[in-house]
C-alpha cells in the first residue's frame, strides 16, 4: 500500500479521539493493524479486538417472531391495574380524608412512644403462634358457635405474656371463647408485635378479605379496627412483598365498596378508611388514578 502501509491495514483511532465513555481501559500503542494476518503480539491482538468492536453495530436486534413461542407458554399471570371505582355517593370526602390522615399520623406516634417504653404494660392474654393463621383469625375476628371450641395449644416461639408454668398451653378462653366477637387490637398487643409479625398479620387480613364470608358483612367493623391498628404500626420502609399486600388489600376494599349502595352501611366507612391510608400515607395513589 501507499506510504508503507500494507494492503488491508487500518489506521486505528487514538485514545485521545475517543469520548470518556468509549475510552479503553487498557492503553494500546497507536499503530497500524493488518487484518490479513493473525496478531503476533499482545498489542496487535488488542488492536484486532478494537477494530472488530468498531465495525460491529452499536445496537443489534434479533429478528424473532415472539408469537412462535405462544404454544410453549406454561404460565400466564394477570396483573390487576387500578382499583374498582366507588359507586356514586360513596366517594371519599376530601375533608374527611384529611382528618383521617391526621388522626392516623397521631396514632402512629403514640405506638412509637409505646414501643419505646422500657417497661411496657403486659399483654392481658396469650397470643396465638404467628404461623397459625386460623387461630389468629379466631383471635382477631372471633368465632361462631359452629367454629372450633378452643384454639390450638401454644407452642415454642409464641408471643406470650407471663412465664408461669401452669399457663403453658392454656387457651385464651376468656379472651376469645366460643361464639366470641374476638379481641380488639389493644395498644398493648400492637406494641408487643415485631415488624415481621405486623407484616404477617396484615397479609392474613388480606387473605381473609379475598374469601367472602358465608354470611354477614364482607368486612366487619372489628376487622377494620385490626387493619387500621396494624397499618398504624407498619414501618413505612417495608419490602416489596408487603407493598404488594397493601395494594391487594386496597383493591379488596375497593371491590367490597363497589358492591355497596347505601352510604349508611358501616362497610363504606371501613373500606374508605383503609383505601385512604394505603393510597395516601403509603403512597399507592396510582391505584386510584382512574377511580
Amino acid at each position: 500500500g501507499k506510504c508503507g502501509v500494507p494492503t488491508g491495514a487500518i489506521q486505528i483511532m487514538s485514545d485521545d479521539d475517543l469520548g470518556d465513555v468509549l475510552r479503553p481501559a487498557l492503553f494500546v500503542r497507536d499503530s497500524h493493524v493488518d487484518l490479513t494476518r493473525p496478531p503476533l503480539t499482545a498489542d496487535e491482538y488488542l488492536l484486532h479486538v478494537r477494530v472488530e468492536a468498531k465495525r460491529a453495530p452499536q445496537v443489534v436486534v434479533a429478528d424473532i417472531n415472539p408469537r412462535l413461542f405462544d404454544s410453549r407458554q406454561t404460565f400466564s399471570q394477570h396483573i390487576p391495574v387500578g382499583a374498582a371505582a366507588a359507586p356514586a355517593g360513596l366517594e371519599i370526602d376530601e375533608d374527611w380524608q384529611r382528618e383521617v390522615l391526621e388522626n392516623f399520623s397521631s396514632l402512629r406516634q403514640t405506638i412509637v412512644r409505646g414501643r419505646a417504653l422500657p417497661n411496657r404494660p403486659p399483654i392481658p392474654m396469650k397470643l396465638p403462634n404467628i404461623a397459625d393463621a386460623s387461630n389468629w383469625k379466631s383471635f382477631c375476628l372471633g368465632r361462631s358457635a359452629r367454629g372450633p371450641k378452643r384454639p390450638a395449644p401454644t407452642t415454642e416461639g409464641e408471643l406470650a405474656s407471663g412465664d408461669d408454668e401452669e399457663e403453658e398451653g392454656e387457651v385464651i378462653a376468656a379472651a376469645a371463647p366460643e361464639a366470641s366477637p374476638g379481641v380488639p387490637p389493644l395498644l398493648s398487643i400492637i406494641s408487643a408485635l415485631s415488624d415481621d409479625h405486623i407484616e404477617t398479620l396484615i397479609s392474613y387480613h388480606d387473605q381473609w378479605l379475598q374469601v367472602p364470608p358465608a354470611s354477614g358483612p364482607a368486612i366487619s367493623a372489628q376487622q377494620g379496627q385490626w387493619i387500621y391498628a396494624l397499618l398504624a404500626a407498619l414501618d413505612r420502609l417495608h419490602d416489596g412483598d408487603t407493598t404488594a399486600t397493601l395494594r391487594s388489600l386496597l383493591r379488596a376494599c375497593a371491590r367490597i365498596r363497589h358492591s355497596l349502595t347505601d352510604r349508611a352501611d358501616a362497610q363504606v366507612a371501613t373500606c374508605n378508611l383503609v383505601i385512604t391510608i394505603i393510597a395516601h400515607y403509603f403512597k399507592q395513589k396510582d391505584l386510584l388514578e382512574h377511580v
